[in-house]
């Protein structure tokens, strides 16, 4: 029940935070010049005690705009902090090269579509192009047809690169705070070098993600909605939270996946056997094919779940599944829906 219960969570947590927003803007009309302490709603302990709006502030408040993807409510505050403010004035506007290639990367985008891939070159290349595209990473659109007010923003710090959909705004949803002006779709292309990366984040409401041939310490992925797709790629770790999401992981290497997913579905077509697999879902069709070697054990608690093996032999060993003698652990805490681990037919066991 525990996905249940974080899921009710953040749904409260995201209409406080909705009628918190809307307080402070009544408030404007009934102050011009005295300050109005508006109280913590239900004792967050993260939310300040307080907030005082001054007839400065005032003046600088935004207008929230509330619209839906799927279930998942955003709200998106326009007018956030000028580029001129702070670290704002280190992005860079529109697509870009970095000569010296980051160690992790971030990525904030609200809708549309993000493509990851790889080059033979050593730096990182940046483009973006409007609408969802369909994109051929060998044959890049030359025109992106973005107006210069909509660029995506980036910079450095460090070894991390961080990439926004749009100049920074505050986007409040129901996977957390994402940087964003507006939600029109866009598409975001990435070419890194074959070296890899020690950490990728993509941070999503409404985004189709297409990851290509990629070495990953970490794929850490919060998404709202959407398909995520990997193809001959190698993670050490999976780490996925989302709602309404199909996952596809073909002819990829994985040592430890864990899923706190909603709804939707999840294929892992693996070449190899994780170490770990930890899943915490409901409503959720999830597929693992791995080698017919592959040695695991199960540990299942279903409500009105059922997980079946094919291909594979398995015994009942102090409440557990084990096959092959068992080694990794694979635990299941579903509610609704169905686990398939499934022994792969061709001869593809090694990465």
């Amino acid at each position: 029940y525990s996905m249940r219960k974080r899921a009710i969570a953040k749904i409260i947590v995201c209409s406080i935070l909705a009628v918190l927003l809307t307080a402070i803007l009544l408030g404007t009309i009934a102050c011009s010049s005295r300050t109005v302490s508006l109280p913590s709603p239900l004792g967050f302990g993260w939310l300040k005690k307080s907030v005082e709006i001054t007839e400065k502030t005032i003046e600088r408040l935004p207008v929230p705009n509330i619209r839906f993807f799927g279930c998942a409510p955003v709200v998106t505050i326009n007018g956030g902090l000028d580029e001129s403010d702070g670290e704002q004035g280190d992005y860079a506007a529109g697509g870009g090269t970095y000569e010296n290639a980051p160690k992790s990367i971030k990525i904030d985008w609200a809708a549309g579509r993000i493509v990851v891939g790889t080059h033979d070159g050593s730096d990182v290349q940046l483009y973006e192009y409007s609408g969802n595209r369909e994109i051929d990473l060998d044959r890049l659109p030359t025109d992106g047809g973005v107006a210069e007010s909509e660029r995506m923003r980036h910079k450095m710090v460090g070894d991390l690169l961080k990439i926004e959909m749009y100049k920074t705004r505050i986007q409040i949803g129901f996977f957390g705070i994402h940087g964003t002006q507006n939600l029109k779709s866009k598409t975001l292309v990435v070419l890194l070098p074959e070296a890899g990366l020690d950490r990728l984040e993509l941070d999503a409401a409404a985004a189709d993600v297409e990851l290509y041939d990629l070495t990953v310490k970490k794929l850490d992925c919060d998404t709202a909605s959407g398909k995520i797709t990997a193809e001959n790629c190698a993670f050490d770790e999976v780490d996925f939270d989302s709602a309404a999401t199909d996952a596809t992981f073909a002819a990829c290497a994985v040592d430890r996946i864990d899923l706190d997913v909603a709804s939707g579905s999840a294929v892992f077509d693996l070449v190899n056997t994780p170490s770990k697999i930890d899943v915490d879902a409901m409503s959720t069709e999830i597929r693992v094919i791995l080698p017919p070697d592959a040695a695991f054990e199960i540990k299942t608690d279903a409500l009105a779940s059922k997980v079946s093996l094919n291909g594979f032999s398995s015994n009942l060993i102090n409440g557990r599944t084990v096959v092959n003698g068992g080694g990794a652990r694979f635990d299941f805490d579903m509610m609704t829906g169905s686990v398939t681990i499934e022994a792969r037919q061709d001869a593809k066991n090694t990465f």
